[in-house]
């Protein structure tokens, strides 16, 4: 039975459902169950990460990944 809610939350997750649902649709008590357990299993979660990286703001300017610079 666990096989099947693990790769019921896994195919929730892989069609884009966001990890809120999937807490509400296990049960889990809390979202850091779910988040822990399933998050990385997100789709480009990773890379959304790191784009926002690409463009910081500090103080009163913008720095700006060093190849766009160029």
């Amino acid at each position: 039975m666990h096989s099947v809610r693990h790769t019921y939350a896994s195919r929730l997750i892989a069609n884009g459902e966001n990890l809120k649902y999937v807490q509400e649709q296990l049960g889990h008590a809390s979202i850091t169950i779910t988040c822990d357990t399933y998050g990385p299993l997100i789709p480009g979660g990773n890379r959304q990460a790191v784009d926002k990286l690409d463009t910081l703001t500090i103080g009163f300017g913008t720095v700006t990944k060093a190849h766009e610079n160029r």
